[in-house]
């Protein structure tokens, strides 16, 4: 029973730290490039790199719209498109 409670409050600091590192990611607020479409999920230009991204609306978006990045999670960068 210890070693279950010990196993699950290690997984739940765990959880908390990357959505605290998440929220911190330095790419928010830089702008990016859809590199293909994202459906919601897609890859992503940035100064350069390509990361994993999602449309923060759901929505479809088309390769080489220009976004901003406004958010992260473990290891996908939230995106919405600049409106022109």
């Amino acid at each position: 029973m210890i070693k279950t409670l010990v196993s699950k409050t290690r997984l739940l600091v765990r959880s908390h730290i990357e959505k605290a590192l998440a929220a911190h990611h330095p790419l928010i607020g830089t702008p990016a490039v859809a590199y293909t479409a994202l459906d919601p999920d897609g890859a992503v230009l940035v100064d350069g790199e390509l990361w994993v991204a999602k449309s923060t609306d759901g929505e479809f978006v088309p390769a080489s719209s220009q976004l901003l990045i406004t958010g992260s999670t473990a290891h996908t960068l939230l995106v919405t498109t600049l409106r022109t």
